[in-house]
This record gives C-alpha cells, structure tokens and sequence, in this order.
C-alpha cells in the first residue's frame, strides 16, 4: 500500500514514532558519545562533540514545526469559504482569536524582556535583542504552559459536571 493512500492517523503515527526515533538517537549521541571533551579555548569548560548536531536538529525542527503551521493555517483558510460552525463554536474564530493571542503574547514578552547583561561561564552577553528574545522564550513557554495545564483542569471540572448532571 502507498504511502498517498495511508489514513491520517496512521500517516500522524508513523511521523510520530520517526521524530521520536531520531530525536532519541541525536541527544543518545549528544550525552553518550564525547559528552565530557574539553573546550579547545577552555579546557576547564565542557563542549560536547555532537553540540552542532543538536543545535542544528532543535533548528530544523523549528523551521519545519513553523513551516507547516503556516501551510495548514493558508490550506485551512482557503478551504473554509464559510463560517464553519463545530459543536456550536465558530471555527474560524477561534483559529484567528488563537494566533492572534500568540502574536500579541509574543509581542508583549519581547517588549517586557530583560536586557541587561548576563555573565555566563565568565563571558559576558550584552546583545539586547538576543537577551530579550530568549527572556521572550523562558516568559512564553511559561505562560503557554500554565494556561495548557488550567485549559486541562478547567476540560476535567467541567466533563466531571456535566457527566452528573446526566
């Protein structure tokens, strides 16, 4: 059987178990192999061999998470002619209502982000946007996940209430 004539969720599965099987074997190869090699400037600093490998795999799947958001946001777009009404919610608001809350919650992170200077391992960063866009990152990825944790606490409380209800 082809590939093109899979089901979604076996094509999702099978993409799944691939991103897994290679991340597993990049960070195996980060911390197994030449883990404690000392920095060349520095020996008292560790600079693990396979670091470019790593760095470059978190920024090819970036680039490809990215990327197929955009595409499936522009496929979904151009699909929906219409206001698509899903179990009494407007489709299409809550897509743009979602990405429009991320991009003012980036925006908002990145103008609150901390540019003062940092000394890591006795070198100092001065670079303000470089400073801002990680504090942007640490402060996103925290409010995004304690939103995920209330919106799964709130979806618990509230199947609970309606399943007595019944």
């Amino acid at each position: 059987m082809k590939i093109a004539q899979w089901p979604a969720a076996k094509v999702s599965r099978c993409c799944f178990y691939l991103l897994i099987g290679v991340a597993a074997v990049v960070y195996l190869l980060f911390f197994l192999v030449g883990y404690a090699t000392p920095d060349e400037a520095d020996p008292s600093f560790c600079a693990p061999l396979f670091t470019p490998l790593l760095i470059a795999f978190v920024e090819l799947l970036g680039v490809v998470a990215v990327a197929v958001a955009v595409w499936m946001a522009v496929r979904q777009h151009r699909a929906s002619t219409h206001e698509r009404v899903v179990n009494g919610v407007p489709q299409r608001l809550i897509s743009l209502s979602v990405a429009g809350g991320v991009a003012v919650l980036v925006l908002i992170t990145l103008a609150l982000g901390s540019a003062q200077p940092l000394m890591v391992n006795g070198t100092r960063y001065v670079s303000a946007l470089s400073l801002r866009v990680a504090d942007m990152f640490i402060a996103m990825g925290t409010v995004l996940t304690v939103v995920a944790v209330a919106a799964v606490i709130y979806s618990g409380v509230h199947c609970r209430v309606h399943r007595k209800e019944r």
